[in-house]
């Protein structure tokens, strides 16, 4: 069986795509949003128009990897780390945040952190909120809209979707200047190169062929996106073509189902934590993440069973950070492992992903 960890392109989609689809619709994340080309460009393009200095700070959860962490520093942002709880929220108060210093709240693989109380307090001491939702996507069915309380918010498409590329720039402060459209080239052999692995991905899911081995060894040449320095520029003609023909509704209800579903067959298993059992409200589930003793090697074992699962950041963890001082960070960092959920799967898939956790732990 192969299971991957996000949902595979539909054909039909795909096709629709090829012969020109309805122009993407934009409300479901707000009213003034901009799209480029990765996560790490819109994060770059919204923390300019904000106006940053060089030499300000920026609080930031220490549980991060280094496409969040590039943007900030190429600003040159001064990073203050800070510590998260089990359940993936800050574990602080903020008390050394000066006026006009920069708070990032991350919303952990899609699931809604405490982000209308992080805006409270940021407003009463002159604080700037920047939400980072790029492991997520706004519920349209929920008040609590992730994305909606940041003076700004960003997400990375392609952590979410079955789509080769693209990033979202929500402005929601009135006094922050919306970018112009990104202008530069459309992207070069990474799109084709993706949208083939897509493709692909659709033909394994279909047949039952575990390409994840494959995958591993590819990783490289399939991964992140050659742009490094976060160019502003559009993503391809494709993706946004795809994003018209979603039912994103459609797709977030299967989402949440599938998190409540795979979390309760794994309640009470031994060697199996499952620090956020319940799904925060605004919440669209990236993955199911639990805590093992061995994630790298359940993961591993995982994989050659056919199920995608996967640690985070792995090998895009900030180098020269030291979690010593962060233990709720370290915790995750050591334990962390990431079950799929994603919109594609059916009951047996998750029962099976169920089955093989089981007994990569030993239970």
């Amino acid at each position: 069986m192969h299971v991957p960890d996000k949902g595979v392109i539909a054909l039909g989609d795909l096709f629709a795509a090829r012969r020109g689809a309805p122009e993407w619709e934009p409300a479901p994340f707000g009213t003034r949003v901009r799209l480029y080309r990765n996560g790490r460009a819109a994060l770059l393009s919204g923390l300019r128009a904000m106006g940053v200095a060089p030499g300000q700070r920026v609080w930031v959860p220490a549980f991060v990897c280094r496409a969040a962490i590039a943007p900030l520093r190429r600003c040159g942002l001064e990073a203050c780390y800070y510590d998260i709880t089990d359940a993936l929220a800050p574990a602080t108060g903020f008390g050394d945040a000066r006026p006009q210093d920069l708070v990032l709240l991350i919303h952990y693989f899609g699931l809604a952190g405490p982000a209308r109380a992080v805006r409270e307090m940021c407003r009463a001491r002159g604080l700037r909120f920047v939400e980072d939702c790029a492991h997520g996507l706004p519920d349209p069915a929920s008040a609590m809209r992730m994305g909606a309380w940041g003076d700004l918010a960003i997400f990375s498409l392609r952590k979410q979707l079955p789509v080769p590329d693209g990033g979202v720039l929500v402005i929601n402060d009135s006094a922050i200047p919306l970018p112009d459209t990104p202008g530069g080239a459309r992207p070069g052999l990474g799109a084709p190169v993706r949208l083939a692995h897509l493709v692909a991905e659709r033909l394994a899911f279909r047949c039952g062929w575990n390409i994840l081995p494959l995958e591993d060894r590819l990783r490289p040449r399939l991964g992140a996106d050659q742009e490094e320095d976060g160019a502003a520029v559009l993503p391809s003609t494709l993706t946004a073509r795809l994003l018209a023909g979603f039912d994103l509704p459609a797709l977030v209800r299967r989402k949440q189902a599938h998190y409540r579903t795979l979390a309760a067959s794994l309640a009470g298993v031994r060697g199996v934590e499952l620090p956020v059992p319940a799904l925060p409200e605004g919440s669209v589930p990236q993955v199911l993440p639990v805590r093992v003793a061995d994630p790298a090697g359940v993961c591993r074992t995982l994989r050659r069973m056919g199920v995608g699962a996967a640690r985070w950041p792995g090998a895009d963890a900030v180098q020269d950070l030291s979690l010593d001082a962060y233990p709720g960070a370290r915790a995750w960092a050591a334990q962390g492992l990431c079950l799929p959920v994603n919109e594609s799967l059916q009951p047996r898939h998750l029962d099976f992903v169920a089955r093989a956790l089981i007994r990569a732990v030993g239970a």
